[in-house]
């Protein structure tokens, strides 16, 4: 039995060279398929679907060839700052293997890359960094001390900045770059619940209750129209009734005068009542959209907001 398991173990021994080659060889085969679709999408300039393949390629089967191609497409689809690492790091292979046509081919990009690069200054008080757990992550990705302590090249678009620590309230804010821009980000930790003074109202502040005040004139305005339109209508049907009972030049009846005179009175009440009704209704309306503007004001939170040159807070709402 001992000497079976033996025999066994053996030729597993001997077999497993032999799978590890196949296993490698057809991983190379997948890296250069993948690379060689890369190259001919980067010639379509469909380079969202080019780029992928060349970073697989790399991952699979790293090569200066396939990662200066991985960094002309970077470099084509915008991530300057990606690309300018990737030239970077083929600089010391292509010198290692003394291809002076690589090398040249990445420090002319570096050239044109470095002044276009947009830059990220965050700026990380001590305290925190001594906090137990913190993190600071750059779209999602962490980022060390000291990585953190100088500018971080960054592509151009919107970049998302992170940080939290254990029991402290988690920061988050987002930046949109464009080429050759500079931008600061102060990473603050509030306590948990910690709310900013701005957004506690005043203790000693009165406030109206204005949304009823706009739906009972907003009420009121419609019963105004609603008896406009009724006296209105009254109106017409006596003046239609007095012309009934008098003679188009005069009228002798006293029933005729008499609906003719109420006829006059309910048109009158009629006209008042519309313009009570629309003077109602309109700063009913009015006070309605400037309780609902307070409501939306008294939703608004504070957010961090950095931008070029300044830093501080902005407003945000529900709407």
């Amino acid at each position: 039995m001992a000497r079976a398991l033996g025999v066994a173990l053996a030729a597993v021994a001997t077999l497993l060279p032999a799978l590890a080659s196949a296993q490698s060889k057809v991983d190379l085969e997948r890296a250069e398929r993948l690379f060689q679709e890369g190259k001919a999408l980067m010639a379509e300039k469909r380079y969202e679907l080019a780029c992928p393949r060349l970073e697989q390629s790399q991952r699979i089967d790293p090569a200066t060839g396939t990662l200066l191609a991985l960094a002309l497409c970077h470099e084509s689809e915008g991530r300057i700052a990606t690309a300018y690492q990737e030239f970077k790091r083929a600089m010391p292979a292509a010198q290692s293997e003394k291809r002076k046509d690589r090398e040249a081919l990445a420090q002319a990009h570096l050239n044109d890359l470095l002044p276009r690069l947009p830059k990220l200054v965050l700026r990380v008080p001590s305290e925190l960094w001594a906090q137990p757990a913190f993190t600071l992550k750059l779209d999602g990705q962490p980022l060390a001390r000291d990585a953190a302590a100088a500018p971080i090249f960054v592509d151009p678009g919107e970049r998302v900045i992170e940080a939290g620590a254990e029991g402290r309230a988690a920061f988050r804010t987002s930046l949109v770059f464009i080429e050759k821009e500079t931008q600061a980000a102060d990473v603050t930790l509030d306590e948990p619940g910690a709310q900013k003074t701005a957004d506690r109202p005043s203790k000693s502040a009165t406030t109206i209750p204005m949304r009823p005040i706009a739906i009972g004139l907003i009420g009121a305005g419609g019963v105004a129209l609603a008896l406009g339109t009724a006296f209105g209508l009254s109106a017409i049907g006596k003046n239609s009734d007095a012309k009934d009972l008098c003679v188009p030049s005069a009228c002798s009846s006293a029933e005729g005068l008499k609906l003719n005179d109420d006829a006059r009175t309910d048109a009158t009440t009629s006209t008042v009542f519309f313009a009570l009704g629309i003077v109602a209704g309109a700063g009913g309306g009015a006070l309605f959209y400037l309780s609902d503007q307070k409501q939306k004001q008294a939703r608004t939170v504070l957010v961090p907001s950095v931008g070029a040159g300044y830093a501080g807070f902005a407003g945000s709402g529900s709407f």
